[in-house]
């Protein structure tokens, strides 16, 4: 059992604890601590009544009610039940009323005297408003003291992570000022294909450290990525690979259109891990299309039996998966299939504000 278990479990036995002592003390008053001028001037029957109905509202609208109906903020349904609460408790009392307590109705018939009783100035409803005030004030209080628990918590998981990322970061511009000379010296040494990949790279570097930052860009950006991670990855494969690349969206769209950042890259990424090999013949096909406000990636590729098959259980696939449905929860589909030796991955977004 962890740490925290062990809290959770002492915090709600200690809830508890503190619930019975308040109870035997709320029924000790009602029992001792009223005084005799009160005993004297109200039946104790009707204050018990009301003393038990408060306990019963309490429990019933902060442990019920408040967590599946008002939180949700099913209103209608909330106002019906604590209506059909106080009515269900006023029956209770009538009838225990009627059973033990009532004599001047003697010879009426049950269904007349219940409604005499049921009708008359003794109603809970005081109580029940009672019990709903302090029920709702005790569970939304509760419910307060434990959300400032869990944002202290996620503030010092954020600062540890964002300590974590800084110290694990490389200086960005040392980065860019080593590829800049790589380059500089290909250029000298006449390897015009090593300049160019590496000009290639130091674009996706640039891309991964500033828009990937962003929450949404402009899908002209993601689409550019792509092209140059397909141009650096043709620099490792041969003329037995085969890499097709298409896009099809309207002109207006390629900078009114957002999405965020780094999208597509895992998919594509996943097609070439497993798509290519160097001595086999293979290919890769990706389309990326905009259409009647839905949006579409589609990948397929060779499956070298090398490998092992894909499922899409890569962490960057996951943490792709995570993202749109966070980002666009009933609004996408994402399908993949294997057959006959080709694997396909197949996303849709609507892209509807």
């Amino acid at each position: 059992m962890t740490f925290a278990e062990i809290k959770d479990q002492f915090y709600n036995r200690t809830e508890v604890v503190i619930h019975v002592v308040v109870l035997i003390l709320y029924f000790l008053f009602m029992e001792l601590g009223l005084g005799d001028s009160v005993r004297e001037s109200f039946d104790m029957y009707k204050v018990r009544n009301l003393f038990i109905s408060v306990v019963i509202v309490f429990y019933v609208n902060a442990f019920w009610l408040i967590p599946k109906y008002l939180k949700e903020k099913r209103w209608v349904a909330y106002i019906f039940l604590v209506f059909l609460l106080t009515q269900v408790l006023d029956s209770i009392r009538t009838l225990i009323t009627v059973s033990f307590f009532v004599d001047e109705y003697i010879g009426d018939s049950f269904i007349y005297t219940f409604a005499n009783v049921y009708l008359d100035n003794d109603s809970i409803s005081g109580g029940a408003f009672l019990g709903i005030l302090l029920s709702s004030g005790y569970k939304f209080s509760k419910d307060w003291i434990i959300n400032l628990g869990v944002i202290e918590k996620l503030k010092a998981e954020k600062s540890s992570a964002e300590l974590a990322f800084l110290k694990s970061q490389v200086d960005p511009h040392f980065l860019f000022n080593t590829l800049n000379s790589l380059y500089a010296t290909a250029l000298e040494e006449g390897s015009t294909q090593t300049a160019d990949g590496i000009a290639q790279l130091g674009t996706l570097m640039r891309y991964n450290l500033h828009d990937s930052q962003a929450d949404f860009i402009p899908i002209q950006k993601e689409i550019d990525y792509v092209e140059k991670y397909i141009a650096l990855q043709k620099l490792r494969i041969t003329d037995l690979n085969e890499v097709n690349f298409t896009v099809d969206i309207p002109a207006d769209s390629l900078q009114e259109v957002h999405i965020p950042p780094m999208l597509f890259i895992p998919f594509i990424e996943n097609a070439f891990k497993y798509g290519v090999h160097p001595i086999e013949q293979s290919f890769i096909t990706i389309a990326i299309q905009l259409k009647n406000n839905t949006l579409t990636l589609q990948t397929s590729n060779s499956i070298i039996q090398h490998t092992s098959v894909q499922e899409s259980t890569g962490v960057g696939l996951q943490n792709v998966k995570n993202r749109l449905d966070l980002l666009y929860p009933a609004k996408h589909k994402l399908s993949h299939q294997a057959e006959n030796d080709v694997f396909g991955v197949q996303l849709e977004i609507d892209i509807t504000s």
